[in-house]
């Protein structure tokens, strides 16, 4: 009797023991994410809906019969090359090798550099000190190598994250990104406008805070130009992209009804309405991305995009020309009071980014 009684005391012991090591462990898995969360909601970024980037009174004063230039090009955070297949595209990563990311980084600030034509450029995911970017102090480095030449820089951050988790094995970790933009003429005004959102906790506290970056300019006839820097929502099933979208036209109508000449450009990460493709050695990809929202455009309002050439491309597998996935969603919208001369996408092959830049010459009407 007393053996059984022993051996069922020494049962139970083993029983708590593995209960207490079980709830200890789970407790172990919970605290990663439940720590992570917690990190990301008390670091977490709220900019008001205008935030003051820079005002001047110094500011150039323009001819509206000027022809201006415009470069518009998502740069990647200078991670996106052709052999990069993306982790929330459906592939494995979410930064290449370092000598690879180097090499890209490279390559994109002599791109830069070597553009002396453009009078303003717009980029997209500029990284400032990323995990992703190994820490590269991206909108730094383009400032100061586009000083030289005149330009000023301006710079709105739509990433600011304390560590995002995924994917799993090799964590995005910290990143700080947002919109640059490069000046060859002094502004007005330059001020981050943050969209609407409807993300839903806890996802808000992991993506994008996405806005639009304005700049005003001023012109000889009273009147203003008004450029619009946006990288509008992916990944999502087109809800965020319309609530964002019905945000933009109320705010470029209201501008455009009090006098003003407003240029649009950046990654939509929609398709423009009218756009057929016409590649000649890429695959386009009708289902990569959604179009435009067919009652967004305001009327007489004019899409300038190249459907001669792909601005993006798919990024679940390394690139491949004439296989790959490709479709055009970097592009410019303008007022009525705008002439386009020409606009063309300038053909790298994405072999440092997932887009090619776009460029855009236009005048206003005098």
């Amino acid at each position: 009797m007393f053996r059984k009684i022993q051996g069922w005391t020494l049962t139970k012991h083993r029983i708590y023991k593995i209960t207490v090591w079980a709830i200890i462990i789970l407790l172990l898995m919970l605290a990663y994410p439940i720590g992570v969360l917690v990190l990301n909601i008390a670091c977490d970024y709220k900019p008001p809906q205008a935030v003051i980037i820079d005002e001047s009174n110094t500011y150039d004063t323009l001819n509206p019969g000027k022809s201006i230039e415009i470069l518009s090009w998502n740069i990647g955070y200078c991670g996106l090359s052709c052999d990069m297949d993306f982790f929330y595209d459906g592939g494995t990563k979410v930064r290449p090798e370092k000598e690879v990311f180097f090499e890209n980084f490279i390559e994109i600030q002599d791109f830069l550099q070597a553009d002396t034509s453009s009078h303003l450029i717009l980029l997209q995911e500029v990284d400032n000190g990323s995990k992703r970017s190994y820490g590269t102090k991206q909108f730094d480095n383009f400032w100061s190598l586009k000083h030289l030449d005149g330009y000023k820089a301006y710079h709105a951050p739509n990433y600011r994250v304390k560590f995002v988790p995924m994917p799993i094995t090799t964590p995005m970790g910290k990143v700080e990104s947002g919109l640059v933009t490069l000046s060859k003429f002094n502004p007005k005004s330059v001020v981050r406008r943050a969209y609407p959102s409807n993300e839903r906790f806890p996802m808000r506290y992991f993506n994008l805070d996405r806005c639009a970056m304005v700049l005003r300019y001023q012109l000889s006839n009273g009147k203003e130009l008004m450029l619009v820097n946006t990288h509008n929502s992916a990944f999502d099933d087109g809800s965020q992209r319309k609530i964002e979208m019905e945000f933009l036209k109320m705010y470029i109508e209201r501008e455009y009804a009090a006098g003003n000449f407003i240029v649009v450009g950046g990654d939509w990460n929609q398709m423009p309405p009218g756009f057929e493709p016409q590649f000649r050695h890429d695959r386009f990809e009708a289902g990569y991305s959604l179009p435009v929202p067919a009652d967004f455009t305001p009327k007489g309002w004019k899409w300038a995009f190249d459907n001669r050439t792909p601005t993006n491309r798919m990024v679940d597998k390394a690139y491949t020309k004439g296989n790959t996935g490709t479709t055009v969603i970097d592009c410019f919208l303008v007022s009525p009071n705008i002439t386009v001369d020409t606009v063309y996408c300038i053909n790298l092959g994405f072999v440092h980014s997932d887009h090619n830049p776009v460029m855009l010459k236009f005048r206003m009407a005098e």
